[in-house]
């Protein structure tokens, strides 16, 4: 029996369920050629089943059965946590960086870095040099 959980105005859902009992969800869209991975939740019962990694396994699939589905764009690089991309490499992904160009208004950006130091430099990247979200070709 399918279910409907949550009903976007448009992208993909994927859910995990166990039984009656949703253990988490995702969701994303797609781009001309790529997907974006926008969101997981996974609440406790579904941390022991990796279920996050799951919904991203099949995330890449679907994408991966698409003809035209050529990029999956999921998280960012982060240089604090190399981890991450690591991560996609071992599990078969190309990361690929992917420039992107920031702004904040003048007095912003001064209160951001004294504020929230850590986030600041992953939104706005270290030393003027942009963030990078880490997309993975589908091969």
């Amino acid at each position: 029996e399918l279910m409907t959980i949550l009903d976007p105005p448009r992208g993909l859902v994927l859910a995990a369920l166990r039984g009656e009992r949703l253990l988490g969800f995702t969701t994303a869209y797609a781009v001309e050629s790529a997907v974006y991975h926008n969101e997981v939740y996974v609440g406790d019962e579904g941390l022991p089943y990796h279920v996050s990694l799951c919904l991203f396994h099949a995330l890449a699939t679907l994408a991966a059965r698409q003809g035209s589905l050529r990029e999956l764009m999921h998280g960012f690089y982060i240089p604090t946590h190399p981890g991450l991309s690591e991560f996609k490499r071992r599990i078969g992904f190309a990361v690929v960086h992917v420039p992107v160009k920031s702004w904040s208004a003048p007095g912003l950006s001064t209160l951001g870095r004294r504020l929230q130091a850590e986030k600041y430099e992953r939104w706005m990247g270290h030393a003027g040099t942009p963030l990078c979200p880490a997309g993975a070709a589908l091969q």
